[in-house]
């Protein structure tokens, strides 16, 4: 999904630390997802609340240093794509760690 239709988009960025942010879309509008990174380097993503989202939560690809951690997701994916949704989705990342996060959802 395009990343106009994130709330915060990362592309090519380096050096970035995301901390202690609630990220929320309307349950009666959805949008396609709260944070978008492609082609980054040393993303830190951490202690945030990502709720209500279309497609991805958080989407992340060609990514390296990637650390997602501690973040509570809920029903962030709520339509399924079989390419681009899921409540972190990512593709082609390295050097990176998922760690100590709780998703929970509804939707299938």
């Amino acid at each position: 999904k395009p990343k106009e239709e994130f709330l915060i988009a990362l592309p090519k960025c380096k050096k970035v630390v995301i901390n202690n942010i609630d990220f929320t879309s309307s349950k009666e509008h959805r949008i396609s997802g709260a944070i978008w990174c492609e082609g980054g380097a040393d993303i830190q993503i951490s202690d945030c609340r990502i709720q209500e989202f279309r497609w991805a939560g958080i989407y992340a690809q060609f990514t390296e240093k990637l650390l997602i951690e501690s973040c509570r997701i809920e029903n962030a994916s709520t339509e399924k794509d079989q390419f681009n949704s899921g409540s972190i989705r990512t593709r082609w990342i390295k050097n990176s760690v998922i760690t100590k996060n709780r998703i929970v959802s509804r939707f299938g």
